[in-house]
């Protein structure tokens, strides 16, 4: 999910994939080094079927109370997930900041594909 307000939370993420089943502890917040939010996060469904419903709020609003901003959503593999939440520490990147611990106390969403 990219277009995130750098403010939302895992409960507005789960709220907006509202009606769709999300792997319980599958909201993911992206963050830079700093900790600080990038707006992008990914959200884990519990089947690639799951994932395909959830393309159907792509380009959707995220929230009145963050200003109805419209977020874009996009299926990608287990490998991409992985690479960008357990980064190689020899490798640098914008997701080199983003340890367990951080994706577990924060959220956002972004779709996944359990079959790629």
């Amino acid at each position: 999910m990219k277009g995130l307000p750098f403010k939302a939370t895992v409960g507005d993420i789960v709220e907006f994939f509202d009606g769709l089943k999300v792997v319980s502890s599958g909201v993911h917040i992206i963050k830079q080094p700093d900790n600080r939010a990038t707006g992008m996060a990914f959200v884990e469904f519990i089947s690639p079927e799951e994932a395909e419903k959830a393309m159907a709020k792509d380009h959707g609003t995220f929230g009145a109370k963050y200003g109805d901003r419209f977020v874009t959503l996009q299926v990608v593999s287990r490998a991409e997930v992985d690479t960008t939440l357990h980064p190689d520490p020899q490798q640098t990147s914008l997701a080199a900041g983003v340890t367990p611990e951080v994706s577990a106390a924060v959220a956002a969403a972004a779709a996944i594909g359990q079959q790629q």
